[in-house]
């Protein structure tokens, strides 16, 4: 079937629709928990030496992955397929160990998005390609995701769960996973103390993911400015429009401290001259044609013919 047809006849939904998802995990989160408790993970700040993929957390993002694809409509395009994973082999290509690992997804969503998932899932949504205006931009995105699997956020963040009450883990879970609106109105059900306590690992979780996350982009040949150049644009972007902020800053926080860090940790590398990249300009302009109702809003995306 036609992705374009394929995708009008299923429902769209927002982040709301996934708590489904959540209560699903919550099933599976005593059994990664009492896994994961054995596994020797690293401590906030400390470099994972290699992605470690368990029984139990790949059990737990199949059954998750399973459950999305009733949720959310995943792109089948070969060719929009074929170069979300080719470019995400290449920013995990300077991973420790077997990056083979790391799987990569693409969902037909409004929002300007991405989460990873245990097991090594990274998932990219339509539209956060769309708003990236270089392949550098889209890598960054894709070097933070794989960051929160190889430091083992979600596991660790189950750990941390632990000894807490079936639904206040289950909460943690949620928001780790997708965040949003999701993840904050279960974390909103759940008590002050365990917010308070996501708060402040989410935190510390960024800060790690910002940092292995630019080092993976650095090894991969992409300008690690990239990163905070699309962040600033989306927060800046939503300012000016006045509109709430796109949701992968509510799942991603930019506070000014984070921004700081970030730039900083960016002046020891060298500055990289990214060229265009046909590749990325050809994703953006097929997912545009596939996807765009709008033919003169779908135009935009196409690359301009040079004017040498």
């Amino acid at each position: 079937m036609d992705d374009r047809l394929d995708c009008a006849l299923k429902p769209r939904v927002n982040s709301m629709n996934i708590l489904l998802v959540g209560l699903l995990a919550a099933v599976l989160w005593l059994g990664l928990g009492a896994g994961a408790g054995a596994e020797k993970l690293p401590s906030l700040g400390e470099r994972s030496g290699s992605p470690i993929i368990t029984s139990q957390a790949r059990q737990l993002g199949d059954e998750f992955m399973r459950e999305a694809r009733r949720q959310l409509v995943f792109v089948r395009d070969p060719l929009l397929l074929a170069y979300v994973r080719a470019l995400g082999s290449r920013v995990s290509a300077s991973v420790d160990g077997d990056s083979d690992v790391f799987k990569f997804h693409l969902v037909r969503s409004g929002e300007v998005n991405a989460f990873a998932v245990p097991g090594g899932h990274v998932v990219l949504y339509t539209t956060l390609i769309l708003e990236t205006e270089s392949e550098g931009e889209l890598a960054s995105v894709v070097a933070h995701e794989i960051a929160h699997l190889v430091q083992r956020h979600p596991t660790r963040a189950l750990v941390r769960a632990q000894g807490r009450e079936l639904s206040a883990g289950a909460g943690m879970l949620v928001a780790v996973l997708l965040g949003g609106q999701a993840g904050a109105a279960t974390v909103a059900a759940t008590s002050a103390m365990a917010a308070g306590d996501r708060l402040r690992y989410s935190r510390a979780f960024e800060q790690e993911a910002d940092n292995v996350g630019l080092d993976l982009l650095a090894s991969a040949g992409y300008d690690p400015h990239s990163a905070v150049d699309f962040l600033h644009r989306l927060q800046r972007r939503s300012r000016v429009q006045g509109l709430s902020p796109p949701e992968y800053l509510l799942t991603h926080p930019l506070s000014s401290r984070r921004v700081a860090e970030v730039r900083s940790r960016i002046a020891r590398y060298a500055k990289v001259t990214e060229g265009h990249g046909s590749d990325f300009a050809h994703a953006r302009a097929r997912i545009s044609a596939l996807f765009e109702p709008n033919p003169e809003v779908a135009a935009d995306y196409f690359p301009k013919p040079s004017r040498e």
